[in-house]
């Protein structure tokens, strides 16, 4: 766990503007904010403060920059949390950034206490793109455990206007009409205070904020965030439970799903967070993630049951067996699960579970709480067919085995090599694996080989268990098929190599890779390109887009790509893709770094596609190499349509697995 003193803090607040309307609650909760780090042992020296007239355009991005080269702060070991209470703004991008460098031709920005549009004498806001570039400078020299708090309107869009009249009580914290931005390229501009800003061009290159950071927003990119009774109203509930759970035993996910605004239809905001990190404990780099195979889990007192976030779309089925905890934390003491629940009924994005009676008859106590997390336990999925020539000793690696900490597929011996999804091979004192031909996962063009180059040794009887559940796992998740409404697709998918020019712009260098109006597409890579992925909405409802790599030599599954997390209260809320907009990654504000594959193999990138968020659940494919030592990926493409019949209360979902393979073969680009 960190040691307090070695969390530094950049805390601004923003009452009393020059130039525009004036706040009553932002530099309360700034002060709060810093009290409360105080009181958990943060010293006074490590937190600086900008509160009203000192916190300047020049003088916020100067202590930004101060922060990548303070010595005081050791990469890697040190927290860095950066707090903003004030206004924020959204403006029309300069004509000259490109569509990709924005969200919907927006520029969103924080609102310095002298922005102002003075004529002879312009301050503009600073742009999400700065902040990015700033963050991942910061991230360069000290490490990437940094946490941002962002207590304003327009601040979702920093990883990538208050209407109507103000009251005393409640008051949004929004700019309408902020000035216009500059060109884009007059960002090159020096300022004696702030030390010279970086051209255009690198702005546009500032693609990794999902991974300098993580970012926590009062609300969405088409909500207001508010304060009343001069207080802030994301703040008083992000304070609320950060009072409420000592240091080390919250993470930034279970921070979300406990963060109860009591919104009302006037004051509606849903807090955001981003980041790649988001399963780290807050402020701590070092100590045990979240599990993810534990979903968000909630407890209903009166009915006296369980709703599980995670439905059909996910292979949840009625009768599977989930243990369940009060963390989402692997050490922690009550990560102990005193209960058991089965599954009786399941719907498209969750399911309804029933405590079970303990095995051994003593009954541990009615759950206490609302949040829990459940991690499958047993489950009536498909069987994965196994087949050794020595039966013996596969008899002997299927027996007896428990592992708490996994799920359970059933695993069936089979004794014909065709009839089997997955081999093993004994050669002396030693295990082989080998993809059986029942089950193809790839093209047998991608030349994906059935031998696996890892073994297990022969005696390794845990190990070699683990590297069969890990298969059937891995086979579990990519299978996972949703419907699409009446055949049509509802994104169009786009695949381009990129170019970085010598000054760190990043942009499309190619033609279309992927040919749309086919069901299967092949697009070689080469080893020393960039590429970058795109996802358009084209039906007239929000969409949720999840990407995740599936490695087939290592059976690792990662997350590469999700929207925003809310707060899991509701699925509709979260970090929409809109009707007819675009999702870039790789490039432009989708805060991705650029593809490359450096090594010859296979990998598939699966698109889950959805009318309703599902980070909770879908973070739980994630899965770690069964074996030691795991390398890295490349690619070709090759999609495959569902051949499932449409849920009507499901209408806009899909999935589409890309399968990546950078080989020897490859034809010219």
């Amino acid at each position: 766990m960190i040691a307090s003193k070695d969390i530094y803090a950049l805390i601004i607040g923003i009452n009393n503007y020059w130039e525009r309307p004036k706040l009553l609650g932002a530099v309360n909760d700034a002060k709060q904010f810093e009290e409360h780090l105080k009181a958990n042992g943060v010293p006074s020296t490590n937190i600086t403060k900008l509160f009203d007239d000192h916190a300047t355009r020049v003088a916020i991005i100067s202590e930004l920059k101060y922060l990548a080269r303070n010595t005081n702060i050791e990469k890697d070991k040190s927290a860095i949390i950066i707090f903003f209470a004030g206004h924020g703004a959204s403006s029309p991008a300069p004509p000259d950034w490109p569509e990709w460098a924005t969200v919907g031709g927006q520029v969103e920005q924080l609102c310095s206490v002298d922005i102002q549009s003075t004529p002879g004498k312009v301050i503009e806001g600073i742009p999400d793109h700065m902040i990015r570039l700033l963050l991942d400078e910061i991230a360069a020299e000290k490490g990437n455990n940094i946490t941002m708090f962002l207590d304003c309107c327009h601040a979702a869009g920093m990883n990538r206007d208050a209407d109507g009249p103000q009251s005393s009580d409640l008051i949004q914290r929004s700019i309408d009409d902020p000035p216009p931005l500059s060109s884009l390229w007059s960002l090159s501009r020096s300022d004696s205070e702030a030390g010279e800003l970086q051209n255009g061009e690198r702005l546009l290159g500032a693609l990794a904020a999902r991974d300098s950071h993580v970012q926590v927003a009062a609300c969405s990119s088409n909500q207001k965030a508010h304060e009343s009774s001069g207080h802030g109203l994301f703040t008083t509930a992000l304070l609320k439970v950060l009072r409420a759970h000592p240091f080390g035993t919250l993470t930034y996910r279970s921070l979300m799903h406990r963060l109860a605004l009591g919104n009302t239809p006037e004051t509606a905001q849903t807090p955001l967070c981003d980041g790649t990190f988001i399963r780290r404990r807050l402020f701590d780099s070092t100590s045990p993630e979240a599990d993810p195979a534990l979903i968000l889990c909630k407890y209903d007192r009166v009915r006296k049951q369980f709703t599980l976030m995670a439905g059909s779309l996910l292979g949840v089925t009625v009768d599977s067996e989930y243990k369940i905890f009060d963390t989402d934390l692997p050490d922690v003491k009550s990560s102990e699960s005193a209960l058991t629940a089965i599954v009786h009924s399941v719907q498209p994005y969750r399911s309804t579970l029933s405590p079970l009676p303990p095995a051994n008859g003593q009954s541990p106590g009615p759950p206490i709480h609302e949040i829990y997390y459940a991690r499958l336990f047993k489950t009536a999925s498909t069987a994965l067919c196994l087949y050794c020539w020595d039966e013996r000793y596969l008899a002997d690696v299927l027996k007896n085995y428990k592992d708490e900490k996994r799920p359970f597929i059933p695993l069936v011996q089979v004794y014909q090599p065709e009839a089997a999804d997955f081999l093993l091979k004994l050669n002396d004192e030693t295990v082989f694996f080998e993809r059986g031909s029942k089950t193809v996962i790839v093209a047998p063009d991608t030349g994906l080989p059935a031998l696996l180059s890892h073994h297990e040794s022969r005696k390794n009887i845990s190990s070699v268990r683990g590297v069969l559940d890990s298969y059937a796992w891995f086979l579990q998740y990519l299978r996972l098929t949703w419907s699409i409404q009446d055949g049509e697709d509802p994104v169009r998918l786009s695949f381009k190599r990129l170019q970085m020019t010598s000054s760190g712009k990043i942009e499309p260098a190619s033609k279309e890779m992927l040919e749309s109006e086919i069901n299967d597409a092949t697009v070689h890579v080469d080893e020393t390109q960039f590429y970058g992925l795109t996802v358009k909405n084209i039906t007239r409802v929000p969409l949720f887009v999840y990407i995740f790599s599936f490695c087939p030599h290592e059976f690792k599954i990662s997350l590469f790509y999700e929207p925003q997390s809310d707060n899991g209260n509701s699925y509709e809320s979260g970090d929409a893709l809109e009707p007819g907009k675009t999702l870039f990654l790789g490039y432009g504000y989708g805060a991705t770094r650029p593809l490359q594959f450096t090594r010859k193999t296979v990998t598939l990138l699966k698109i889950f596609v959805s009318a309703r968020a599902m980070n909770d659940g879908l973070r739980s494919l994630e899965q770690d190499s069964p074996f030691k030592i795991s390398r890295d990926i490349n690619k070709l493409a090759t999609w495959h349509k569902p051949q499932v019949e449409a849920e009507k209360d499901n209408a806009y979902s899909m999935t589409k697995t890309i399968t990546v393979v950078e080989g020897a073969n490859r034809r010219a680009l």
